[in-house]
């Protein structure tokens, strides 16, 4: 897949900026938008992996469920500009999220695994803790908040398919 960057990672020149014009009107996913713009504007679009870059993470389990969760709506509202902004990637959290009951052991598995690699990673058994609370919060969050949205704007959404 193509990269897409983010606002709070991404720099361009001055023409591009006025070629495209501003971020939208949503209040998340604007970035996600912007980067569709400017890639079917015909801009290069490059990944720097040395770049050091600062962002703001949430500071509460609550607060990051209602990020990812937003990030869900705004999926799905992503589709309604463009069609391609939607992939079956993007739909994963949300069957994951309504097969849960179902694949719970599988997940648990899973979510450990995970646990146990961050810990040997980044050397900190801190992580045995942290990623068993927000691998499944991320997941579900969005998933929720995809669901959510998809049944909210259902009328809107002629030839979805997930």
């Amino acid at each position: 897949m193509k990269f897409y960057p983010r606002s709070f990672n991404m720099g361009l020149s001055a023409s591009l900026a006025k070629k495209i014009g501003g971020f939208s009107y949503l209040r998340h996913g604007q970035d996600i938008e912007y980067s569709n713009r400017i890639i079917k504007s015909g801009a290069k679009v490059i990944y720097i992996n040395d770049a050091i870059v600062y962002h703001k993470r949430r500071t509460s389990i609550k607060k990051f469920f209602m990020q990812v969760f937003n990030w869900g709506v705004a999926r799905i509202q992503l589709r309604k500009i463009d069609k391609d902004m939607l992939r079956l990637i993007h739909c994963l959290p949300a069957i994951v999220t309504l097969l849960s009951p179902i694949i719970w052991p599988i997940g648990l598995v899973i979510v450990l695994i995970s646990g146990i690699h961050a810990a040997v990673s980044y050397r900190s058994f801190a992580m045995l803790y942290y990623v068993p609370v927000v691998m499944p919060t991320q997941i579900i969050g969005y998933g929720l908040g995809f669901l959510y949205a998809l049944l909210f704007y259902k009328k809107k959404l002629v030839g979805f398919k997930c």
